[in-house]
């Protein structure tokens, strides 16, 4: 009796480590309110399809372990999307936050300008205008944030993707 306890429980094992192999990234799903100041989230792309489109729009692979890409509309059809992306360890992320910010300044073909660059919260937010929007880049930990929005939503969906302030009552 006892011998069949251990070969079902080496069979549950075996089971669960081999599901567990081919399964696609941890989701940042998590990461994506489903509403942000009165703008709704219409999609949100996870999981291997979040990593191709990421590296898509960078031309090539960019060692990133998991995406996310959520995006977001007002009743009158006005669009934020919000890229999100987990490097495998923060120095990585702040690494390719900093190429990134760096290829902008520096391309003159760049449809981004008016860089600005402050601290909310003890992060560092690259800010530009650019293709009709306003557009933050920062990084957290070892994940990497691109929102897209209009300028007069763009703080308040910021916000929504900071860390929580901390009460100092």
């Amino acid at each position: 009796m006892k011998n069949i306890h251990l070969i079902i429980s080496a069979i549950l094992i075996a089971i669960i480590h081999i599901s567990a192999c081919g399964r696609e990234p941890d989701s940042l799903a998590f990461l994506f309110p489903e509403t942000i100041e009165g703008l709704q989230q219409v999609q949100l792309i996870t999981g291997i399809q979040a990593l191709k489109e990421i590296n898509k729009l960078h031309g090539k692979e960019i060692g990133i372990i998991e995406g996310g890409i959520g995006t977001y509309k007002t009743n009158n059809g006005q669009k934020t999307t919000v890229w999100i992306s987990r490097s495998k360890k923060a120095d990585l992320a702040q690494h390719q936050t900093e190429i990134m910010i760096k290829r902008m300044l520096l391309s003159s073909h760049s449809p981004f300008h008016h860089p600005v660059q402050r601290e909310l919260q003890g992060i560092n937010i690259y800010q530009f205008q650019g293709m009709g929007q306003i557009h933050y880049i920062f990084c957290r930990d070892d994940l990497v944030f691109w929102i897209s929005a209009l300028a007069h939503q763009g703080d308040a969906i910021l916000q929504a993707f900071l860390p929580e302030k901390k009460n100092t009552d």
